[in-house]
């Protein structure tokens, strides 16, 4: 088994088709329908069998989602993501398993850029 798709749940479906198209330059698929009643709009990845699925949340649930996004340039891909409008809840800061700038969509859900290290390698 492997995952496929990740949920991502906001309040506006066309907002948070913008949000990741405008500022994240991210592709978004046919919608699907995972149930009877719940539309599911997915959004491909850098990984072809990996999708975030963007789902209303209709029932004002209050749910939030947490994704890492692994990158090799944590500082290069925070400045093009301030230009394009994110605001980052912290400046890029230095942890144990590497470089992390966090920041959150109009919906509370939160994204962690990751650029990890080994800071034992010579």
């Amino acid at each position: 088994m492997k995952i496929k798709y990740i949920p991502v749940f906001v309040k506006d479906m066309e907002n948070g088709i913008r949000f990741f198209n405008d500022k994240l330059g991210l592709k978004v698929a046919d919608q699907i329908m995972l149930d009877n009643q719940t539309p599911y709009l997915p959004i491909q990845m850098n990984s072809a069998d990996l999708y975030l699925g963007l789902v209303v949340d209709k029932d004002n649930m209050g749910f939030k989602t947490r994704i890492i996004l692994n990158t090799t340039d944590c500082l290069k891909d925070y400045h093009q993501l301030k230009a394009a409008g994110i605001c980052f809840n912290k400046q890029p800061e230095y942890l144990a398993i590497g470089l992390s700038a966090e920041f959150n969509d109009d919906y509370g859900n939160q994204y962690i850029l990751l650029e990890e290290r080994n800071y034992n390698q010579q």
